[in-house]
């Protein structure tokens, strides 16, 4: 039997045994929140570009699919990786910027660089990205892909691949 000056009280052997029991329990669940998470939230992936595209938008809502050219995508992905544009690697940046550049011409659409700080990731895995947000006027809805695999350690870019704007009820 000890005797626990901090706390004055007295700790059996039995007691003791019982903190360390609970202190190992509650070591292996910060572990394994630390290391599963992160792998069953990878698992859940995002929604399939292929199921999004079936969704309805609102009245005077539309959807754009925009070009994709890989050879454009390789080239940005290795002035990325030399540092160059590093907002590239942003989902949230390269979301505002595809909006920005489908939708801004000739409409009411913030600049790229305040647009960008309303909107949100909604889902991110290691190759896809949804991101969504609005602006005073329309709400809008970003899917992002790494096209391109990056050199070994360091990041890939995000392209936009489709952006869906509704306008806000």
């Amino acid at each position: 039997m000890r005797y626990c000056k901090e706390r004055s009280v007295r700790v059996t052997g039995t007691a003791r045994t019982r903190q360390l029991i609970l202190l190992v329990a509650l070591s292996g669940l910060f572990l394994i929140a630390t290391f599963v998470s992160p792998i069953a939230a990878s698992q859940r992936g995002c929604e399939s570009t292929e199921d999004s595209a079936s969704r309805p938008t609102r009245a005077g809502g539309r959807t754009v699919e925009l070009p994709i050219d890989l050879k454009a995508v390789r080239e940005l992905q290795r002035a990325f990786e030399d540092g160059h544009q590093p907002w590239r690697g942003d989902p949230t940046l390269v979301a505002a910027a595809a909006v920005s550049e489908t939708f801004g011409k000739g409409a009411a659409v913030e600049p790229a660089s305040a647009l960008a700080k309303s909107l949100i990731v909604e889902c991110e895995t290691a190759s896809d990205s949804v991101v969504a947000g609005k602006d005073t006027s329309m709400e809008y809805r970003v899917y992002l892909k790494r096209l391109v695999a990056p050199q070994k350690g360091k990041a890939g870019i995000w392209t936009a691949i489709r952006v869906g704007a509704n306008p806000v009820n």
